[in-house]
């Protein structure tokens, strides 16, 4: 059964973290998975997480908001978050980090490619801000991303 199925009136939308860099294949491909994994295991550098064809999102755009500072903070290169029509090709990903979404909705996988038709946004993380820059703290600067990411 497809994740979709098991949750009452799913989000029509789904966001895609990764490095800003994909940004021009991604939208005249949409997203792939041909390419390894960028994540590696810190106990064995030589596994990574996925181990098979996948493309990873979050169902709230709050956890890819923190997966794209990750993405800025590991790689050294800047990241843009990617709103997609959520379709039905996601299931919940198998991972059981609950650090990936610190309780806000599901990180979610699909084993399909997800076409450039799907991109509903995109937002450089910077165009985003930072609570100095906005001069919003806690919750008044969480619902400012928020609400920035679900108007792409």
């Amino acid at each position: 059964m497809r994740y979709n199925d098991l949750i009452e009136g799913a989000g029509q939308y789904v966001y895609h973290a990764t490095k800003a860099e994909n940004l021009g294949k991604i939208m005249q491909k949409g997203l792939t998975f041909f390419n390894d994994s960028l994540w590696v295991k810190a106990a064995n550098p030589d596994e990574r997480y996925q181990d098979g064809p996948s493309v990873f999102a979050f169902e709230n755009p709050m956890p890819a908001f923190r997966w794209a500072h990750k993405i800025e903070w590991e790689f050294k290169t800047p990241a843009v978050i990617i709103k997609l029509n959520r379709g039905d090709s996601w299931e919940q990903d198998p991972s059981p980090d609950f650090m990936m979404t610190m309780g806000d909705g599901q990180a979610l996988e699909s084993k399909e490619m997800i076409p450039a038709s799907a991109i509903k946004g995109v937002i450089l993380l910077d165009k985003i801000g930072t609570p100095r820059s906005t001069g919003l703290v806690n919750q008044e600067f969480d619902a400012h991303v928020q609400q920035t990411l679900e108007a792409l």
